[in-house]
C-alpha cells in the first residue's frame, strides 16, 4: 500500500493557489510522492544514519490497544479505507496531482512570437524533507 507524503510548510501554499485557480470539479491531491511505509522508514533511517530495523503491520485491534480512546480505531479504519480504495478514493478522474498542474512560469517574446513556458508544481520528496529536517530531538 502506498500513502501520500507532502511537505505542508514548504509546498502547500502553491497547491492551495493552484486549487483556487483550477477549473471547477478538480480535486488536487497535494502530495510530493506516494510511498510505502517500508520505503518511508528506509529513507528516514538512511537520512539520519540510523539502522533500519524493518516494518511490521498491525491489526485493527493492535492499533486500538496502542492508541486508546478511539484514535487507534480511527487510524486503522483510515488505513483500511486507503488500502481498499486508495487515497484518491478510487479511480476518480477529477483527482489530479501537483505535477500535472500547469502554470505559466514565464512569457518570452522571440522574433515577434510569444512563447509561454508552463511548468508543473515542484513538490518536495520525502528524501529532500528528511535531508533538511533536524530530527535530533527525537533521536536523543
Amino acid at each position: 500500500m502506498l500513502f501520500p507524503f507532502g511537505d505542508v510548510r514548504k509546498d502547500f501554499g502553491q497547491c492551495v493557489r493552484a486549487a483556487v485557480d483550477a477549473e471547477p470539479d478538480i480535486n488536487l491531491l497535494a502530495v510530493g510522492e506516494m510511498m510505502s511505509w517500508n520505503q518511508c522508514l528506509k529513507t528516514w533511517c538512511e537520512s539520519q544514519k540510523v539502522p533500519f530495523g524493518g516494518y511490521d503491520e498491525l491489526t485493527l485491534d493492535q492499533f486500538e490497544e496502542i492508541l486508546p480512546g478511539g484514535l487507534g480505531r480511527e487510524f486503522a479504519e483510515n488505513m483500511l479505507f486507503a488500502m481498499e480504495f486508495g487515497y484518491e478514493g478510487g479511480n476518480d478522474p477529477t483527482v489530479i496531482r501537483p505535477q500535472v498542474v500547469k502554470f505559466e512560469a514565464c512569457r518570452l517574446r522571440v522574433n515577434s512570437t510569444d512563447i509561454r513556458i508552463q511548468l508543473g508544481l515542484k513538490m518536495t520528496s520525502f528524501k529532500e524533507y528528511c535531508d533538511r529536517t533536524d530530527f535530533s530531538r527525537i533521536l536523543a
